[in-house]
């Protein structure tokens, strides 16, 4: 079971409203100690993992090879949502 606090962040501009995601790893969920690639999150979430940070900084990488810890925070993108405002 995948366990995550979601926070949403939109960005407007113009006519379209990009939505990332903020999400931390629990402890209990299932995805801890796998790849970014091997979690398939774009398959399985419907949304890219843009960014990652571990103990307040940034993990540097490719994104697909950073493995999973708890407390991870993802930032994931989920798309464009075209929206007239």
């Amino acid at each position: 079971m995948l366990k995550l606090c979601v926070k949403v962040r939109p960005c407007v501009l113009l006519i379209h409203t990009y939505t990332h995601l903020q999400c931390t790893l629990k402890e209990e969920g299932d995805l801890k100690e796998t790849s970014i690639r091997a979690a398939g999150f774009r398959g399985r979430f419907g949304a890219a993992v843009v960014a990652v940070r571990r103990d307040r900084k940034r993990v540097d990488g490719r994104i697909g090879d950073i493995v999973l810890q708890p407390g991870d925070q993802l930032v994931l993108d989920t798309g464009v949502c075209h929206c007239f405002f």
